[in-house]
């Protein structure tokens, strides 16, 4: 049952994506936990976009069962001669200060996303996105899916 649940919110992000997203893609965790080994990796195709400075955010959906109050992740770009171009801390707020949780709700899951930060992709070539988390635990329990969200 989860599992569907968590592939509708993912149909359905799909085809609400806002005006300047030119990738937006989820990678589901394993037993809806994520390991401090674990890393997600997502490529991007820049011949489809301009060259130059690009929003790059990271998002997750989280279960009722996560209780940290942030989601601490490291985004690592490299192009395809794996130079590194970029590595970056995001950090998304999954309970305010009063003890709410945040993010949009599809019945136990909530979405969630971080501040959007600039990023210089060059035309034409393809970039690796690799997160990782930067949590105290090993493992992340209640973390359903990480993604990345690139906008021009």
């Amino acid at each position: 049952m989860l599992l569907r649940a968590s592939s509708l919110l993912f149909l359905l992000l799909a085809f609400c994506s806002c005006d300047g997203t030119v990738m937006h893609s989820f990678g589901s965790s394993v037993g809806n936990a994520w390991l401090r080994s674990d890393t997600v990796v997502y490529v991007y195709d820049g011949s489809h976009s301009r060259s130059g400075e690009l929003e790059l955010s990271v998002e997750a959906i989280t279960l009722a069962s996560y209780r940290y109050k942030n989601l601490t992740i490291q985004a690592e770009c490299r192009d395809s001669r794996d130079s590194l171009l970029s590595t970056d801390t995001f950090t998304i707020e999954v309970f305010d200060d009063e003890g709410w949780r945040k993010g949009a709700t599809a019945g136990l899951l909530y979405q969630l996303k971080s501040v959007p930060r600039a990023v210089n992709f060059p035309h034409g070539d393809s970039i690796r996105i690799s997160l990782s988390h930067l949590m105290p635990a090993d493992t992340l329990v209640g973390v359903n899916d990480v993604g990345v969200r690139i906008t021009n």
